[in-house]
């Protein structure tokens, strides 16, 4: 018996971690999505602060940017650059335009999820490329 049960028990590690980078995932989109709707229903500018329970929020082309004053505060994320004492930990790159995360105390290149923050054209603005979220959980 041991020998059937082992196995699937060592493997529920690692669905565990997919399922809380997907649950991040979720949590990213629904933010970004509260604080695009927060921006217009108060009649706020693109790139306007928006004020989510009782946080301010940075926003960039209508959404929150990839910043621990934007998409993390929105989503209330709990992470740091070392992961430590932290659900997650988080890189950011592109030029500041990306937040990858990663699970605290696991790294991973191959199980993570990354925000890129959408991009303002014109004068006035008007919202050029969408932010994206990218799901990887095949290193989990």
């Amino acid at each position: 018996l041991a020998a059937f049960a082992l196995p699937k028990f060592a493997d529920l590690t690692g669905d565990a971690r997919a399922a809380s980078i997907n649950g991040l995932a979720g949590a990213i989109k629904s933010a970004a999505a509260i604080a695009r709707a927060q921006q217009l229903a108060d009649g706020l500018g693109l790139n306007s602060t928006v004020k989510l329970d009782g946080q301010n929020v940075a926003m960039t082309a209508g959404y929150p940017q990839a910043a621990t004053n934007g998409i993390m505060a929105a989503a209330t994320i709990n992470a740091n650059t070392s992961g430590t004492n932290a659900d997650y930990k988080y890189i950011r790159s592109n030029s500041n335009r990306t937040m990858t995360f990663e699970i605290g105390g696991y790294a991973s290149s191959t199980c993570r999820v990354a925000y890129t923050q959408a991009t303002t054209t014109g004068n006035p603005p008007t919202i050029n490329t969408a932010y994206t979220v990218t799901v990887n959980t095949s290193g989990c």
